[in-house]
């Protein structure tokens, strides 16, 4: 079950940096002040919330190698630890 989750997490991240290269690539984004949806990377395979973040956000938690949370929802202890191996 933890496997999946991570899966589903690590699915999650890569459409979340899909979107910001598109709105990079295609100039789609007026300015950084500007907000986007990304999904939820809390890798449970039910979860469909969206968090709506200004561009600076998210990038400086891709820096930080933070996941995109919904309020309330958190990343399991096997995430924690994959991102300890890749970080």
């Amino acid at each position: 079950m933890a496997d999946r989750r991570t899966e589903s997490s690590a699915t999650r991240r890569e459409l979340n940096r899909n979107v910001r290269m598109a709105v990079k690539r295609f100039d789609l984004s007026g300015t950084d002040e500007e907000t986007w949806d990304f999904l939820c990377e809390c890798g449970l395979d039910d979860c469909q919330e969206w968090v709506t973040l200004q561009v600076t956000e998210y990038e400086s938690l891709q820096r930080m190698a933070e996941p995109i949370l919904a309020p309330g929802h958190t990343v399991t202890e096997g995430e924690k630890a994959r991102k300890l191996r890749v970080g």
